[in-house]
């Protein structure tokens, strides 16, 4: 889902390149800034936090929803998103849901997450479903016939971590 999304997002600009020099790209759930930001401001080595975030390319951001509630964090994120933004760069995140239904999180993070291209995305269709089992399958040496993976496919419509949990536990039995 979304989480391979971002991480796949920073692998691929990660192999272009910026001018003369890789692009420097991070991927981070916001519990992970989170945790980080507080442990610059307990350290007092909020300017290296700050120089580590400000300077990248690309900031792919998971869980954008983890930032609700959290004042001060959502600021420093504000800033750091701001600061990325102005210099051309670029930032992804993600969420469990649209940010203007996420409980207090600040206007103008929300007007700066709503600026962007929002996408919702969907469960993966049957075809799809069926191609991932294949694969996850075939990664796990599990010789489950076309017809087992079909009826998995059939009846287990949710993530592909469920589908991938039904596969372990089909191996299992």
């Amino acid at each position: 889902g979304k989480t391979h999304l971002l991480q796949g997002i920073c692998n691929a600009a990660e192999r272009r390149r910026s001018g003369e020099r890789p692009m420097l790209c991070r991927y981070v759930t916001a519990e992970q800034f989170t945790n980080e930001f507080l442990t610059a401001l307990r350290h007092k080595e909020i300017g290296e936090f700050r120089r580590r975030y400000r300077q990248l390319d690309l900031l792919a951001i998971d869980d954008v929803h983890f930032l609700a509630a959290k004042k001060a964090t959502q600021d420093e994120f504000l800033h750091t998103f701001n600061s990325i933004e102005s210099a051309g760069r670029r930032v992804v995140m993600a969420s469990d849901s649209h940010q203007r239904l996420v409980g207090e999180l600040n206007e103008p993070l929300v007007s700066r997450f709503v600026a962007g291209m929002v996408v919702k995305i969907d469960s993966p269709d049957s075809q799809t479903r069926l191609e991932i089992l294949h694969r996850r399958a075939s990664v796990m040496k599990l010789a489950a016939g076309p017809d087992v993976l079909e009826y998995v496919a059939a009846h287990v419509r949710g993530s592909v971590r469920e589908l991938e949990g039904t596969l372990i536990k089909l191996s299992a039995l």
